[in-house]
Formats: C-alpha cells, structure tokens, sequence
C-alpha cells in the first residue's frame, strides 16, 4: 500500500510539472487565484475615531472595524482575503464545502463554523510559501484572535530526499510595509523520523491582542514549505474571528453585559430636557444611566398601538422613578437631580420620543 501510495504521488506531482511546462501560465485553478486581492468595505479608522461617539452609530462602528471579514469564508470564496503561493503547489488555496480535499486516504474537509473553510496541499516545489492575511482594525478591551485549523500530511519515503519539517505560523505584521511584529503561534509538523504521517485533528485556537487595541494590523497566516514536493498534506482553516471580553471597555465582560456597546455620552439627555445631570456606570453590569433609560424608552415605545398612551406613558414614570431612586442610593445623583429627571418623564412625549 505504501509503495502504491508513493508511486501515485509521483505520477500526480509529474502531471503538475507536465502542466507546468505546457503552461506559461500556473495550474488553471490557481492562475487567477494567486492574483485575488479580495477587499471588504472599506472603513477608513482615523475618520471613524474623529467622530463623535454616539449609541446609534457605535454598534455599527465596532461590527464594521473590529471583526474579521468572511472570517468562516461563508462567501465561498476568499473575499476579505488576500492569499498568495510562490511556486507551484501541491494542491492551490481554494474554498470548499463538506467532503472534498486532496485525496491520498487524509480525512476530506469538514468544515467547523458553516459550510465552507478554506484549504491547501501544504506541499508543493519548494522551498515556497502559501500565505492568507487581512488587515483589521483591533478595538475594544482584551481583544483576542480565535481560529480554528487542522493539518494531515504523510512524508512519503523518497529515496533522493530525506523529508525535513513543514510550519505553519500566524502572525501579526504592519499594513504598511508589511514587517513582521510578532509571531503569535507557530506549528511544526516535525520530520521524516519524528512524524512521518500526522493529523492534527481540528483545533481551536484563541491568541491575545491587547497590545494591538487602537491600531490596524495585518494578520498573515504564513506556511512554509522547505523541500520539493515532499509528500501530499492537507491544511484547513475555519471560523477565524475577533473576540472581544469587553467590546466597550465598561470593566463588564461580554458574557454578562446587558450592553455590550454602551452609550458613554457625558450627560443623560432624554425628552429634550436639559438636565445636567452626569451620565455615570450604575450598579448593574455593563449598564449606563443613559442605557438603561435609552432601553426603557425603547421597550415602552415597543408596546404602544396608538390606544395605550396614558397607561403605558403612567408605567414610564413609575419605572424611571424606580431607576432613580437606586442612582440616588448609591450616590449617584442628588436628591434635586432626581426630582428634574422625574418631573422630565412626566414632561416627556412617551411613547415614542425619538431618541
């Protein structure tokens, strides 16, 4: 079987060099591949940090800047992605869905988050490289990058060469000239007598970027293959995502905040009522003053069907006072502010003020 296995790997490595010299062009699967510059909508960070924070265009900001792009590649294909090889592969970078891969007896591609991951032979005319980045901008409290691969490979026994480590290494660089900052995690598949065959099974992968937050970078997947068709492998990547502890740096983690995006404007400003009262963290989680009104407002205007005015108008006063008489517990606001702000929600055109 191992003879069988090895003579077929050469007879498919001798097509590709066939192909190869036919063509001035790469393998017709990867020609156009290698040339993809894929680019998600651009979001210009330094205009979005002059504006103005508000709770409307917050949330909106942070799904656009701080996440990766077609990170589970849902797309079917590498939108979002830049992705190069410089030699002839193995097998090229493709997108695929449920079982499909290289062949070879590895296990066929399963993907983890969706229907599609990305994939390649890990293998090719080395020494080369396949690479896969994108540039994201890194925001928030305790940011991590989270991502999910699995690696097979079988260093077929060939007599003219001994099979030496191939690596895999995820890396943060600088988007504008592309210099390496830091390696964030480094696989090695070790060699001929080490691990002659491997599969690494799916694993899950989480690195900290805290000392990225308020800057772009480029998160480059780099592999690195030393020798000349080797043997076959197969490397597949999934579900590759920004993940944030503390999205609004509120000191409440996002498995418990109410509001993972909270409205941090300086004063509580609610039915045109210039009330002066400062806009502070309550004692609730995750919670403003301005959020937990702005989330009362919301749900009182939710109920209203145009016959309901002075009942549901009745219960908004009653709540708000409810929320102020634990600010003022807490010393959060005096017993004069609490009086403006009920006598504001008596005043106030609730149901359906416009926030």
């Amino acid at each position: 079987m191992k003879h069988f296995k090895t003579m077929y790997y050469l007879l498919f490595i001798a097509a590709i060099m066939v192909s190869c010299e036919k063509e001035t062009t790469t393998l017709p699967e990867n020609s156009k591949l290698n040339e993809q510059n894929f680019n998600y909508p651009p979001t210009n960070s330094k205009e979005i940090l002059g504006k103005k924070m508000t709770s409307n265009n917050l949330l909106n900001i942070f799904e656009i800047s701080n996440q990766i792009y077609n990170g589970s590649f849902e797309s079917g294909d590498f939108s979002g992605w830049n992705v190069d090889v410089d030699s002839e592969p193995f097998y090229p970078w493709v997108v695929t869905g449920y079982e499909n891969g290289v062949g070879f007896g590895f296990e066929e591609t399963q993907p983890q988050d969706g229907n599609y991951v990305a994939m390649n032979g890990f293998d090719g005319s080395g020494p080369m490289t396949f690479t896969m980045y994108q540039d994201v901008y890194i925001d928030g409290c305790e940011p991590s990058l989270s991502w999910m691969d699995r690696i097979q490979w079988d260093y077929i026994n060939l007599e003219e060469q001994f099979s030496i480590s191939r690596t895999l290494e995820v890396q943060i660089r600088d988007p504008e000239n592309n210099n390496l900052l830091e390696t964030l995690y480094s696989f090695s598949t070790g060699d001929e007598n080490e691990n002659p065959t491997g599969d690494t099974g799916w694993q899950q992968h989480t690195v900290n970027l805290s000392s990225y937050v308020n800057s772009t970078v480029r998160i480059y997947f780099l592999e690195s293959i030393p020798q000349n068709f080797s043997g076959p492998a197969q490397i597949e990547f999934d579900d590759i995502k920004i993940v944030n502890l503390d999205s609004d740096c509120d000191g409440c983690p996002d498995s418990k905040d109410p509001y993972q995006y909270s409205d941090f404007s300086q004063y509580l400003e609610f039915g045109g009522c210039n009330l002066g009262v400062k806009n502070k963290l309550t004692r609730n989680c995750g919670a403003t003053m301005a959020d937990e009104i702005n989330a009362l407002i919301a749900e009182i205007n939710a109920q209203y069907n145009g016959d309901n005015y002075r009942e549901l108008h009745s219960e908004f006063v009653t709540r708000v006072a409810q929320l102020t008489y634990y600010w003022k517990l807490d010393r959060q606001i005096t017993s004069k502010q609490r009086t403006a702000i009920s006598s504001c929600a008596w005043r106030a055109n609730i149901p359906f003020l416009d926030l």
